[in-house]
């Protein structure tokens, strides 16, 4: 796999000239502390994609503690796994790229093919955090802008 790093600013930016992103989108993505997040989720590098379409598949499950005490934490893991199955019996299955983090923020696998893409199991999803939608839903999405304007 390749190890290039795409330039997050040059991508956000790019997005920007194109009209894909305000400037109030501009400067909310603009943070130093949220690059290294963005650049967790990245994953695989565009030199390493032999498709020439891509599907990006983004999932941001819940992993507050009202999922654990609301006794749906296998549903969550179950949706997911569900997505995945429905997923690899598709046409488009080699052209998808999917990428899984939690709402607080723990990347479970980034930008991959789906099948380099982890279940999700007890061991690696126990919802007890709180609930930051906000910040990471912007982390999230400055993941998906990025990983889109690669292409």
């Amino acid at each position: 796999m390749s190890q290039t790093t795409p330039n997050l600013n040059q991508l956000f930016e790019n997005a920007q000239n194109e009209g894909l992103l305000s400037t109030t989108s501009m400067q909310a993505l603009n943070v130093t502390d949220i690059g290294a997040e963005i650049q967790a989720g990245l994953g695989i590098s565009i030199d390493d994609v032999t498709t020439s379409e891509v599907v990006l598949v983004t999932i941001m499950p819940d992993d507050s503690s009202s999922i654990r005490f609301s006794g749906n934490a296998q549903a969550v893991r179950g949706g997911h796994n569900a997505i995945l199955d429905a997923l690899s019996v598709t046409a488009q299955r080699d052209s998808i790229l999917i990428h899984n983090r939690y709402l607080n923020g723990h990347v479970l696998y980034p930008y991959c093919g789906l099948d380099q893409a982890q279940r999700m199991t007890p061991q690696n999803y126990d919802p007890n955090q709180g609930t930051p939608l906000y910040d990471q839903t912007v982390v999230l999405l400055g993941t998906v802008l990025a990983k889109a304007q690669e292409f």
